[in-house]
């Protein structure tokens, strides 16, 4: 198996904390009850299962798999319903985190960014992959590749934000932050060149605290 070693790293870290209590949306495969499973063996989470009661236990049957321990939220069988029970958890404390099952990203995260969930804030919503690559020797963040397709300025600073806030959380006290755009420097035809040496300037100006930014 291939080492890696910013993700032992944060392993290591998550040993010495409790356990994160989260909830496993709509976990009505093989896969979904074994990562659950896991991440309770390990101790890193302590799952609460959100789904149709009976078809994740018919899963686990078929996968041989024993969830008699974990937690386990009836709901409709339906994917939005799981996720909607899941986010009332999260908004009133009861779960810290919401883990994917076996749904699409739409059907988790609609009720997440609904007006009434109670999660929202003032800033965009925004995703990241940790990425730890061989031989490179820190780990790196990508965002956003996945929810915000053709974000403007406003978006691209709640973006950087947040990244900024996750990877501290991750214990990197000052990030260094590379705003990527198709040229090395600001060119009118290439809008995100001069929204790059924006969110820089608002860098300079405290906006990001603890990062050091820079770019295009």
């Amino acid at each position: 198996m291939m080492p890696r070693p910013h993700l032992s790293k944060l392993a290591e870290r998550a040993r010495s904390e409790p356990a994160l209590p989260a909830a496993v949306v709509f976990p009505v495969d093989r896969d979904s009850l074994q990562l659950a499973l896991s991440a309770a063996f390990a101790g890193y989470v302590a799952p609460t299962l959100f789904g149709p009661e009976q078809r994740i236990r018919d899963a686990a049957i078929r996968a041989g798999l024993d969830i008699s321990r974990l937690p386990l939220v009836d709901t409709p069988d339906d994917p939005r319903a799981a996720s909607q029970r899941a986010v009332l958890a999260a908004r009133d404390g009861a779960t810290c985190a919401l883990i994917r099952g076996s749904l699409s990203v739409e059907d988790l995260l609609a009720p997440v960014v609904a007006a009434d969930s109670g999660l929202r804030t003032g800033r965009r919503l925004s995703h990241a992959t940790f990425l730890d690559l061989p031989g490179v020797p820190r780990p790196l963040l990508i965002a956003d590749a996945m929810l915000n397709v053709l974000p403007n300025l406003a978006a691209k600073r709640d973006i950087v934000a947040c990244t900024v806030l996750l990877v501290q959380a991750l214990g990197i006290a000052e990030p260094n932050v590379a705003l990527l755009a198709a040229k090395g420097t600001v060119a009118p035809a290439f809008p995100a060149t001069s929204e790059a040496a924006a969110l820089k300037s608002m860098a300079l100006q405290g906006a990001f605290p603890g990062a050091v930014v820079d770019g295009p």
